[in-house]
């Protein structure tokens, strides 16, 4: 009797997706383009299973949030340039 119910525990461990206290492992398939922006994002962390996979946002976003950062560069080097010729 006590060895059917380690078995019912098991099964019900396993069919959650979970053995005992270790999760599924994670994996993302990625191809040439998508591999820089899933480092960047592994960077941060790597999401649990079964959740979104935020470099697909970062494909989008990066851009642009970069250009922004390269435009304050050029701005803030400009306004030091007029500053110290003041």
């Amino acid at each position: 009797m006590l060895a059917n119910n380690n078995v019912n525990v098991q099964e019900a461990q396993i069919a959650n997706g979970r053995i005992g206290n270790i999760p599924p492992p994670t994996h993302f398939k990625v191809n040439e383009f998508t591999s820089s922006f899933q480092e960047i994002v592994s960077t941060y962390g790597i999401p649990l299973y079964k959740e979104i996979n935020p470099a697909y946002f970062t494909i989008i976003t990066f851009p642009f949030l970069f250009g922004v950062m390269f435009g304050d560069v050029g701005h803030g080097s400009f306004i030091l340039f007029i500053a110290v010729l003041l």
